[in-house]
């Protein structure tokens, strides 16, 4: 079985095909990846075109406390944080795991870390020192408490 990515890529074509035996103009999806992201691989991140973000494309492989991550965050330079709640969910885009595009980002969930959830800087407002998680094999989001979680971070640069 094909993944989710190129199942989609496959269904485009198709469809681009059948449209335009109809005489019908197709434009690919917007969201479709070949569009949406452009890596470099050099710098080691990904231009998210349609939220104007720059992604760290790797992550941590170890999960970190919340401490820990924002400071690993820091340290890529000036700018770079943890991101927000809806900034890390607008990465979700499949019902499959891992729910990350896994051609942009080809470490998605790295399976040593023990875990799958990953930090955002947004505070859970229902509980005092709680920040939402994203879970990358899910697309769920959940709160995890600061002190305690382990969780894994990847870096957002707004541009």
């Amino acid at each position: 079985m094909r993944n989710t990515h190129e199942n989609r890529r496959h269904l485009v074509a198709g469809a681009g095909l059948l449209l335009a035996a109809l005489g019908i103009p197709f434009a690919a999806l917007a969201d479709s990846t070949s569009t949406r992201y452009q890596v470099d691989s050099s710098a080691g991140t990904v231009l998210d075109r349609k939220t104007n973000l720059t992604w760290e494309r790797g992550v941590s492989t170890t999960a970190l406390s919340f401490g820990e991550a924002g400071s690993r965050c820091a340290a890529r330079g000036e700018g770079w944080r943890l991101p927000g709640k809806k900034e890390l969910e607008s990465l979700v885009w499949s019902n499959e795991s891992p729910t990350i595009d896994s051609d942009a980002f080809p470490d998605a969930i790295p399976l040593s870390a023990g875990t799958t959830l990953f930090w955002t800087g947004t505070s859970f407002a229902g509980a005092v020192g709680s920040s939402w998680t994203v879970n990358f094999a899910t697309g769920e989001s959940y709160s995890v408490l600061e002190e305690t979680g382990g969780c894994l971070v990847r870096c957002v640069l707004s541009n």
